[in-house]
């Protein structure tokens, strides 16, 4: 198996690297061999806000990070909570 990309980000780097890198345009820039986007996007992670690498999916959607996913879990747990006791069920009643 051998290497069929690298990624260099470095729109802030300050010297030159000594080899010579092709800018690819687009964002996210599509990876067939792979099935994969990847592009910046602003964005936070730890608490820091700035632009990120994030993986794309082949219409141009980005994959959510881990803690996205957990976030809209945990909204949609609670809207289908609400909707429940909407419609007279407790939702604590159903799964103990």
């Amino acid at each position: 198996m051998g290497v069929l990309y690298y990624v260099i980000d470095s729109s802030r780097r300050r010297r030159k690297p000594r080899l010579k890198y092709k800018l690819q345009p687009g964002n996210p820039v599509w990876l067939p061999e792979i099935g994969l986007g990847i592009g910046c996007e602003r964005g936070n992670y730890a608490g820091v806000t700035r632009e990120w690498l994030y993986w794309y999916d082949q219409i141009g959607q980005r994959y959510l990070t881990p803690q996205e996913q957990i976030q809209q879990q945990a909204e949609r747990a609670k809207l289908l909570g609400e909707k429940l006791r909407e419609l007279g069920v407790d939702p604590d009643t159903i799964c103990p």
